[in-house]
């Protein structure tokens, strides 16, 4: 086996770990003393975002790696590296097109996450989240077709 796919074992047994411990120390970590929120609800939340930047720049980086090793050798693979992170890129950016960062009426809420960055964030993260599952299922759909026709 080689060192980097031990590397990359361990690296996933570690951050399952690490997941599977946040999850449970939300669930069974208590709640603050009045309230329904869990106790590590910031780990939770924090740990999530964390996770989520290191596989997009992993992924990044990956892409540009790919690109820069299979250029001299085979120009039209190696561009074919790129169509991922751009079209990531580009759902994004449609994305935050149809972003609204018009404050929301939430009675009872005080704090200082209902502003017009926050919520157009919000809104790029769910569209972007949306977009990729339907392309998702979409991809799924359309190989099953194609493995049945042939």
């Amino acid at each position: 086996m080689k060192i980097e796919n031990k590397i990359s074992k361990i690296l996933e047994i570690a951050l399952l770990a690490f997941s599977v411990v946040v999850a449970a120390l939300f669930f069974i970590g208590g709640y603050f003393e009045g309230t329904d929120e869990p106790v590590y609800t910031n780990l939770l939340l924090n740990s999530t975002f964390i996770l989520a930047a290191i596989a997009v720049v992993v992924t990044f980086v990956l892409s540009l790696t790919n690109f820069v090793k299979n250029i001299l050798h085979d120009p039209k693979n190696s561009l074919k590296s790129l169509l991922g992170p751009v079209g990531i890129i580009v759902i994004v950016y449609v994305s935050s097109i149809f972003a609204d960062g018009t404050p929301l009426n939430l009675p009872g809420y005080d704090g200082s996450s209902n502003e017009g960055v926050w919520l157009i964030a919000a809104d790029v993260c769910l569209f972007t989240t949306y977009a990729m599952t339907a392309l998702t299922a979409l991809a799924t759909v359309v190989t099953a077709t194609i493995k049945a026709i042939r």
